[in-house]
């Protein structure tokens, strides 16, 4: 049974996605964990019949003296928040119950010869640029399934493409991939469809809308109107995909000023400064179009910025 004051602050949660904090009786952080729902899922904790069965929870459960909770406007807000808090405080419970072990995300090959994008959990691998973490792994797969219909990068797995067979296989016949293992695509071209699946999850999606558009309209033009049909179907998903990842990508600002907000008010100022200018426009590397090591340089930039978190 919870403590009168645990059972106070349970009555009292927000039905609101958000972070919760389980402190033991000396205010020591036991616990992080995010919730789409702070009011059901930090009570789950301390029901009888909770379903969840993990080694630990009910002596997790006894320990808790206080419960600190921090809402935020969205899922993914709060999947970044705890990842912070979690790295801050290292709970033990956490560490116990593996709640931190990863999160999925996109992860762009950019040194393989013909690199390939993919769902991962790791974030490690030297030669790689990731995106994310998002909310769960099934927005994830969504997104791969919609980039894979729109760019047709190769769906194959490991460092090289293709089969032993030596011919295309069914992901080529129905236009899932340009088919770089039987050389139907140079190197060059296919890096540029690379480069525009980087542009696009980095928040640009202007090229591939207007490449879609163009597409669109000379085959209503031709009269090759199931082409057309075809181009404009791939248009809405790409604009539904990127709606989405704006949602998602809304919120992450905020992030970095609750990062640094406990050492002083002119740091967290200095710190929003800095988020802000490294958004801008003006910030991206005026060769983005030709250089072939974009993708190198801005995972280099986004280092530096955790570091400076």
């Amino acid at each position: 049974m919870p403590s009168d004051r645990v059972a106070k602050q349970l009555e009292r949660l927000p039905a609101k996605p958000g972070v919760y904090l389980f402190r033991g009786p000396r205010g020591d952080v036991l616990y992080v964990g995010k919730a789409k729902s702070l009011r059901s899922r930090v009570r789950s904790y301390f029901q009888a019949g909770s379903s969840d069965t993990r080694p630990g929870i009910r002596q997790m459960s006894g320990r808790v003296s206080d419960i600190e909770t921090i809402v935020t406007q969205s899922e993914v807000e709060a999947l970044h928040l705890e990842q912070n808090l979690v790295k801050r405080h290292r709970p033990p419970f956490n560490v116990r119950l593996r709640d931190d072990k990863s999160f999925p995300y996109i992860a762009v090959t950019v040194e393989d010869e013909f690199p390939r994008v993919m769902f991962t959990r790791e974030r490690h691998r030297r030669g790689v640029v990731y995106f994310g973490p998002y909310a769960n792994a099934k927005s994830v797969r969504e997104t791969l399934d919609v980039l894979n219909r729109v760019f047709r990068y190769r769906p194959c797995e490991g460092p090289k493409p293709g089969r032993h067979s030596g011919i295309p296989c069914l992901d080529f016949h129905i236009e899932r991939c340009f088919a770089p293992c039987v050389g139907y695509i140079s190197k060059e071209e296919y890096g540029e469809i690379v480069e525009g699946v980087i542009e696009f999850l980095s928040g640009d999606d202007k090229p591939i809308r207007r490449q879609l558009e163009r597409q669109m309209k000379e085959a209503a033009v031709d009269e090759r109107f199931e082409d057309a049909a075809r181009y404009r179907n791939r248009l809405r998903a790409v604009e539904r995909l990127s709606e989405r990842q704006a949602v998602e990508r809304r919120p992450i600002g905020t992030i970095d000023v609750i990062g640094v907000a406990v050492s002083s008010p002119s740091a967290a100022r200095s710190a929003a400064s800095r988020s802000s200018r490294s958004r801008t426009p003006s910030s991206r590397c005026s060769r983005r179009r030709s250089c072939r090591r974009r993708s190198a340089c801005a995972a280099s930039r986004r280092s530096r910025s955790s570091a400076r978190r």
